[in-house]
């Protein structure tokens, strides 16, 4: 059994069998290991697009997607555009993806706990000591979000790579792996290769220090270049990725989250909450804050240590590594094996007695109890750490030689945050079937138009990222990058309700108006709500599929045309009915003898019921409450359309859902608060809106300003539009075929507005305008054309051949290692 132990895979063996244990304790049966949320509705979702995309063009790098209304691929490109499981997915298309992306998690997760105690164990001298490094760190915060938000620690089995390419390259001169693994890594997570890089930054400094080499040498000089050097040949091997991700970004980048005050970019975090048991920072406990202050103390690790440490208490730290959007401590979670690397070396010194404990050092592990917010849990954690170096000095004295395995009580704590943390998550269902309520199979023999749009209103957060087939776009998108101009049509022109927490989300309910613009011809519901204008052509025990003819196609020609200057005149909702009944056109841009209109009319579209409501009315409930009230038979064919605002005086979250069309104002807390202090809905029913059924969440909350209008649904409708008729076969085109005018008019689509699009009239390419407020379209004159819309994503050219060269320079500095080392 001693010789067993002291083989090279027996730790490694015993970290896969604890972990698969914590696992299986944890994941309850019948679940799969991802989260309810984000996990479901973006990672899994999006990568089947990835795959959908892939099946439909064969291109692997493509530009283009249908979610949001069209939107350029590296909108999605954070949700794995070039992972190895979503690639790998391309192979099976008969297995779902959330079974492929949950395995692919579990896998590098027991790669990412092996490569831990692969990489510690060259920097103590008991073995048992990088078996106790990586045992913590399998029960550290990472292990939350793998099945929740898997890119922020899906890139860790490779910084462990990268940090074990870093000693390659100073021992023996060889830079393949850490060019190699950096350049996985940014595959996997770029949003936190900032801070990967940082931690590399910060190693290879303290390994060169410990080389004991003069600092002013050319020998630093020499190593620091090549250091620099492997970095950015990773950084251009990745660049097909990350050029235009970047661009992508830099484009449709605006505010995130709540706004950074100087008093909070300055302030110290003395709750330590950036270090212990969230997921959603180092997860870690309060054994490594304590060995980080005796680590301080030591001169080999002082300088390491002060710099951990400060990264840990200064905002400004985790704000600049963010990218200078806020402060968030998940960006400090690469921080993790510098952090273990001190824990686990200074527990091994204080075994081998070389220092010694500090009291004081120890009382301050006290401090966050003054301002975490489980002081509790600070408490508990603090007396099991004391009590296990207690029972650590006491073995050391009556029985030295099995002192060595009570460290393992310092394990004890961490194992409970990761059970109690992980075991309280909802999980997904094996048989979840939310987001293929009708079969592929059934939505083909319908033989829906793809000129027109498919939504899904059933379960709205899990379906928000699904295309019904691959052909056929959908008005909705949920990604950390949206496209700000089509964001603001969508929240802000035609009002569409703010379902959750945040605005990145573009979730639309059953809106009349948004529907008839944008093309929404099918709709999956539910049998009881089924919007007006639409008529059930399918239904099983699970969903209804709606349509209705009566909305605009994708792309089209109008000669009804009103400027942006008298567009601008107009208040919601008379806006409205300007733009489902007019197109919205740059002034200078209306073609002489059109039906421009100088003067904005709508009469007759729709009615204001009484006067506004200026008056406060307050609500308090203990628990989510509901009242129905009911429609005057006058308006129950017709839409109505209710606002009003709300306010939270404790900055609670406040949910009001009105006939299943939901509207939610954030609390103070959130993370990327929505500021939706203005409710709208716009109601309406197939067979006539008879009820409202107001549900309610629980909270005081006060509501004012109220309107109500009246819209019939008969007055929407451009009347001179001529749809576009498409070609069979388009090829790399967005849109290719013939559009038809009467007289001189526009060219019209409900693609959004952004920078890479190139049109082409009968061969020759034409300006793109910005038409509807937010939309792709330019002048078209009377007659019939062929019309060619292409988009490419900025830069992308670019980074392919920056890539290339790249990976050339890669392969021919890995045959000169080989060479050199035959």
């Amino acid at each position: 059994m001693k010789k067993f132990v002291h083989t090279k895979g027996f730790y490694p063996l015993v970290l896969t069998i604890i972990f698969t244990i914590l696992l299986l304790l944890t994941v309850p049966f019948g679940c799969i290991y991802g989260s309810e949320g984000d996990w479901f509705s973006q990672h899994v979702a999006l990568a089947e697009q990835f795959r959908q995309i892939f099946y439909k063009t064969g291109r692997i790098l493509p530009d283009y997607t249908l979610l949001g209304s069209g939107s350029s691929i590296y909108d999605i490109s954070y949700y794995g555009l070039l992972r190895p499981d979503v690639l790998l997915s391309f192979l099976f298309p008969d297995i779902s993806m959330k079974y492929i992306i949950s395995s692919y998690a579990v896998l590098e997760m027991i790669v990412a706990i092996n490569l831990c105690y692969i990489w510690l164990k060259r920097h103590v001298f008991a073995p048992f000591f990088a078996f106790l490094g990586a045992l913590l760190f399998s029960c550290g915060g990472f292990t939350y979000q793998a099945h929740h938000q898997i890119m922020f620690v899906n890139y860790l089995p490779f910084l462990f790579l990268a940090l074990l390419g870093i000693d390659r390259m100073i021992e023996k001169g060889k830079h393949i792996l850490l060019i190699f693994s950096l350049f996985l890594l940014y595959l996997h997570s770029f949003y936190f290769s900032v801070s990967a890089l940082f931690v590399c930054l910060l190693y290879f400094l303290y390994c060169y220090s410990r080389c004991g080499k003069p600092w002013k040498s050319k020998t630093f000089l020499k190593q620091f270049m090549e250091f620099c050097g492997s970095v950015l040949l990773s950084i251009g091997m990745a660049a097909v990725l990350l050029l235009p991700t970047g661009i992508d970004l830099l484009s449709n980048r605006s505010g995130s989250g709540n706004g950074v005050t100087l008093m909070e970019l300055f302030s110290g975090n003395l709750s330590m909450n950036s270090l212990l048991y969230s997921g959603y920072s180092c997860g870690l406990t309060l054994i490594c804050l304590y060995t980080l202050f005796l680590s301080i103390r030591r001169k080999s690790t002082r300088v390491l240590g002060i710099v951990l440490l400060l990264c840990l208490i200064l905002n400004i730290i985790p704000y600049t590594l963010s990218g200078f959007l806020y402060i968030r401590y998940k960006v400090l979670i690469p921080l993790v094996p510098l952090l273990l690397f001190l824990c686990v070396h200074t527990l091994e010194e204080l075994y081998e007695k070389k220092i010694k404990h500090n009291l004081l050092l120890l009382s301050c592990c006290l401090i966050p109890v003054f301002f975490h917010s489980y002081p509790k849990v600070v408490v508990l954690d603090f007396f099991i750490m004391s009590v296990g170096f207690l029972v650590c000095y006491l073995f050391q004295r009556h029985a030295p030689k099995a002192s060595i395995f009570c460290y393992l009580l310092f394990a004890v704590f961490p194992i409970l945050v990761f059970l109690t943390v992980n075991k309280s998550e909802t999980y997904i269902a094996a048989k979840d079937n939310r987001q293929e309520l009708v079969s592929k199979e059934t939505l083909a023999d319908l033989h829906l138009d793809v000129n027109y749009r498919f939504n899904y209103l059933t379960t709205p957060f899990a379906t928000v990222n699904l295309t019904a087939t691959d052909d056929m776009g959908s008005t909705n998108l949920y990604s950390s990058v949206t496209n700000r101009t089509y964001a603001d049509y969508f929240y802000n022109a035609v009002n569409n309700p703010i379902r959750i927490r945040n605005r990145v989300a573009l979730m639309t309910d059953a809106n009349p108006f948004f529907s008839y613009l944008m093309g929404i011809r099918y709709v999956q519901t539910k049998s009881d709500y089924l919007p007006i204008g639409y008529e059930k052509i399918f239904s099983n025990a699970d969903a209804v599929i709606g349509e209705n003819k009566n909305v605009l196609p994708i792309a089209y020609t109008s000669t009804a045309l009103m400027s942006n200057d008298s567009y601008q005149q107009l208040t919601f909702p008379y806006n409205l009915m300007a733009l489902t009944n007019d197109t919205i056109v740059p002034k200078d841009s209306v073609p002489k003898g059109s039906d421009s209109l100088g003067e904005p009319d709508i009469s007759g579209g729709i009615t204001a019921l009484g006067q506004t409501w200026e008056d406060t009315y307050s609500f308090s409930f203990k628990k989510e409450s509901s009242v129905t009230i009911p429609v005057d038979s006058a308006y129950q064919n017709k839409i109505l359309i209710l606002s009003f605002d709300v306010e939270s005086p404790k900055g609670n979250e406040i949910t009001m859902d009105i006939n299943g069309t939901r509207n939610k104002l954030s609390g103070n807390s959130a993370p990327y608060p929505n500021d939706n202090h203005r409710f709208t809905y716009i109601l309406s029913k197939a067979d006539g809106l008879k009820k409202l059924k107001v549900t309610y969440s629980k909270g005081s909350f006060s509501i004012s300003n109220i309107h109500v209008f009246v819209a019939d649904p008969d007055a929407i409708g451009n009347g001179s539009i001529t749809p576009f008729s498409a070609d069979s076969r388009i090829g790399n085109a967005i849109l290719k075929g013939t559009a038809t005018l009467e007289k001189d008019g526009y060219f019209v689509t409900s693609l959004p507005y952004r920078t890479g699009y190139q049109a082409y009239v009968d061969g020759k390419q034409v300006a793109v305008h910005n038409v509807n407020e937010g939309f792709v379209g330019f002048p078209l004159a009377k007659g019939s054309h062929h019309i060619t819309l292409l988009f490419a994503p900025p830069w992308k050219r670019i980074g392919i051949f920056i890539s290339i060269l790249s990976i050339l320079l890669f392969f021919i500095t890995f045959a000169k290692e080989k060479r050199n080392t035959l």
